[in-house]
């Protein structure tokens, strides 16, 4: 009540437009007691007049404002958009922040990542949010208010690959946060994450680990919290959670063909979801009766089934689960089918393929409104530079004309007619000294764009790559493709780190390979390989630093694929310089080893038929080095080169 009257008191006084301090702050008021903590459907029905007062407030800030004012508006608008499902308009606020790292207070930072993520997530954009991971890792602290009672970013990633389909890496990580609940004490989220590690494996269709994983999950939620742990559910929603397990093992029983011994599981699945109103969501409630219609049907007990559909269909009202409706039409048709209704069937089956086509629509659009939302940041970011050096260039010829008419009038009391002469002279040569270094800086800046500009158009093609990995049915192509984004983020790493810094022409290994080898790690297969990286502070031009790059991806490629088995192993990677190296061009030694199982015998045959080493050897030859192979007790790889 007291926080209420809060509330009213502040909203009472708020000006539009946004004309002093006092009025900005307090927006900012709001944000933290209003919109931080309100959820989407309240914010929308009841808040939805504060984002004229939140653009007017960024407008204020950015014509008097100072700059941590100017970022605080646009992180309250930014969170605002995306509490309304405005995503795109979130996205592209949020990518902007991102850019001001250094300016950010870490859990303003920890809140932009929080909400660009969201956002990503919502439009489907799963590698974008994997991306985000580092910043993540680094500001999603219990110190910013990101972290719960034994909570790691295994969850977190786990759920980001179960969404991209990446069945193995998301159980592997939900085993590992399991791990974790079990030594905070919270025994439902150690329930929760067997749960979700055996559903990873039903995916996959390895249905004796995904029983294995139900089976642990029900036999932990049964076991006391441990000790310092606060419980914050009851049993009643325990009791509810263990219902939905077995309904995810009725789920194994009819796959596998079992009926009657996945028909009361559904049937208990059934009671709880409708006996639960105040736990359970509507979208729980219409599976539970999906299910129940499904097996009736292939138990060939038609009105039975015909009873659950019609139960199905009257449920979801707030059911937001597209395919899932699909299949509810999907099934309707076939039960219409077995009535012999064919015509009454065609018109369910249409609908369910129009509403699959009308997803896949939405789908498309959403990644050309991403894509947009993308060019539009980078535009802004370019004219941000831009008006930043018109900035420091006008202040700088504003300077200089102050000292020079100082000089002058100096000059005037002091020294007779041929010494005026003389330092017009030296004014005249100081002002082409100033046109020289501001031309060159323009060139250094129209340089730092091209990079971008490059970096970007990789972006943009990995993400088409990304698009057809989706239209693609055989596993093959999908590696294919899955190896040639991981090739251009390579590339496209190296003109990111030309763009960010200012030598444009050369790239610190020590930094890319360590980039590099992070963002291999989370898109390879496999999460138990240890990497030992040894780099030298050395400079690479571009011609090397890319093909080092590509060679460096394509071996741990292969690694992944080929080294290890189920115990993993280790990686380790170095680059030197020889000391013995002429004037002309420096030379370097990099190399590579893997302690896997090591290449079969007479591998050396194979250098020319196989695609990969075919790649090895090629992006050697583009460095001009030579190249020494070793597949005995592991892979060793050493490549030397020069760089002029």
């Amino acid at each position: 009540m007291a926080q209420i009257k809060q509330l009213e008191a502040i909203t009472s006084q708020l000006e539009y437009p946004v004309k002093t301090r006092a009025g900005f702050d307090r927006l900012v008021m709001i944000d933290s007691l209003v919109v931080k903590k309100t959820r989407e459907a309240e914010l929308k029905k009841q808040y939805s007049y504060l984002l004229t007062y939140q653009k007017s407030a960024l407008q204020w800030a950015e014509k008097q404002g100072t700059l941590e004012e100017v970022l605080q508006a646009k992180l309250m608008l930014a969170r605002f958009h995306e509490k309304m499902a405005n995503n795109i308009t979130a996205i592209q606020l949020g990518e902007e922040l991102l850019n001001y790292e250094e300016n950010l207070r870490p859990n303003q930072m920890a809140d932009v990542v929080f909400l660009v993520a969201n956002a990503y997530t919502k439009m489907e954009a799963y590698n974008e949010v994997l991306a985000l991971e580092p910043l993540a890792e680094k500001y999603f602290t219990e110190e910013n208010g990101y972290l719960k009672q034994g909570y790691t970013s295994a969850e977190r990633i786990g759920m980001t690959y179960y969404s991209l389909r990446q069945y193995p890496k998301a159980a592997a990580n939900f085993i590992k946060q399991a791990d974790a609940y079990r030594v905070s004490g919270n025994q439902l989220m150690v329930s929760s994450m067997y749960h979700n590690a055996g559903l990873s494996f039903f995916k996959l269709k390895e249905f004796e680990k995904a029983r294995k994983y139900y089976d642990t999950a029900l036999i932990e939620l049964q076991k006391p919290d441990g000790l310092g742990y606060v419980q914050v559910r009851d049993e009643e929603y325990k009791d509810y959670f263990k219902n939905v397990i077995e309904g995810s093992i009725g789920q194994l029983y009819f796959e596998e063909g079992n009926y009657e011994e996945a028909l009361p599981y559904f049937l208990e699945e059934m009671k709880a979801a409708t006996a639960n109103n105040g736990i359970s969501e509507s979208r729980i409630v219409t599976k539970a009766y999906y299910n129940l219609a499904k097996i009736y049907f292939y138990k060939d007990e038609v009105n039975q089934a015909k009873y659950y559909l019609d139960l199905a269909f009257s449920s979801i009202d707030q059911f937001d689960d597209t395919e899932s409706i699909i299949l509810l039409h999907e099934l309707r048709g076939k039960v219409l089918l077995r009535q012999n209704r064919t015509k009454e069937a065609n018109i369910f089956f249409d609908r369910a393929k129009e509403i699959s086509d009308s997803l896949e629509k939405q789908r498309l659009q959403r990644q050309d409104l991403l894509a947009l939302a993308k060019y539009d940041v980078d535009v802004k970011e370019i004219a941000l530079e831009t008006s930043q050096r018109e900035a420091r260039l006008t202040e700088k010829i504003a300077a200089n004309q102050w000292v020079a008419i100082i000089i002058i009038g100096v000059s005037l009391l002091l020294i007779l007619f041929f010494l005026l002469k003389l330092q017009r002279d030296k004014s005249t040569i100081a002002t082409q000294k100033t046109n020289l270094e501001s031309s060159l800086k323009e060139k250094e800046t129209l340089l730092k764009e091209v990079h971008h500009r490059v970096k970007n158009n990789l972006q943009v093609i990995s993400g088409l790559l990304q698009l057809q990995t989706k239209k693609v049915d055989t596993p093959a192509m999908q590696k294919v493709l899955e190896d040639s984004q991981r090739q251009i983020h390579s590339m496209a790493l190296v003109h990111q780190m030309l763009y960010q810094q200012d030598k444009y022409s050369l790239i610190p290994m020590k930094s890319y390979l360590e980039k590099l080898v992070g963002q291999l790690m989370y898109s390879l297969p496999g999460n138990t390989i240890e990497t030992n990286i040894d780099v030298a502070p050395i400079d690479l031009g571009i011609d090397a630093a890319i093909p080092l790059g590509l060679l460096l991806s394509e071996l741990m490629t292969n690694t992944s694929k080929y080294a290890f088995g189920l115990k993993g192993g280790s990686i380790k990677i170095e680059l030197k310089a020889v000391e013995e190296a002429n004037l002309s061009a420096k030379e370097y030694i990099f190399t590579y080893a893997d302690d896997g199982v090591g290449l079969p015998k007479g591998y050396e045959k194979k250098f020319s038929e196989t695609m990969g080493f075919r790649l090895i050897l090629m992006l050697t030859e583009e460095m001009g080095g030579t190249i020494d192979i070793d597949g005995i007790n592991g892979v060793h790889v050493t490549v030397q080169f020069k760089d002029a």
